[in-house]
């Protein structure tokens, strides 16, 4: 049961180094779409570049997260295992893993708040940009 512990407490610690980094990530992209709401075309750019990748990490935290809370199951099966019983670490351990994952679920949530209000307003600033364009057009004619 320890080396197959091992394994599964190595497999969890993994997934969640992988969400520390695509979350810091996520978050880079998020402070990127809000600065670029400025009224500078190059803001537009940077925007759009933002929108584009943001998603895709959007798709690879949530998997890494249905994949870390497969491995705390995995961990729950072992400690529950009828075999040996589990020792107050490992049972400490796999608490905390879970904690662990109520966190990063939390500031994904939060992130995702961010970015939302942050692409509604990118997209209500582009709206108005393209309607003053069209009126200073209208207006030369």
């Amino acid at each position: 049961m320890a080396q197959s512990w091992d394994n599964a407490r190595r497999h969890a610690r993994a997934l969640e180094s992988a969400l520390d980094t695509k979350l810091a990530t996520y978050s880079r992209l998020a402070g990127d779409v809000s600065r670029a709401g400025g009224s500078s075309s190059n803001a537009d750019d940077a925007a759009e570049e933002g929108l584009g990748g943001y998603k895709l990490v959007e798709e690879e935290i949530e998997e890494l997260l249905v994949k870390l809370e497969q491995a705390i199951d995995d961990l729950t099966v072992l400690i529950n295992s009828p075999s040996q019983p589990p020792s107050a670490s490992m049972q400490h351990a796999a608490q905390r893993h879970r904690e662990n994952l109520e966190d990063y679920r939390r500031d994904f949530q939060r992130i995702c708040g961010t970015l939302e209000a942050a692409v509604k307003r990118h997209n209500l600033l582009g709206s108005v940009r393209k309607d003053i364009k069209w009126v200073r057009m209208s207006s030369d004619d």
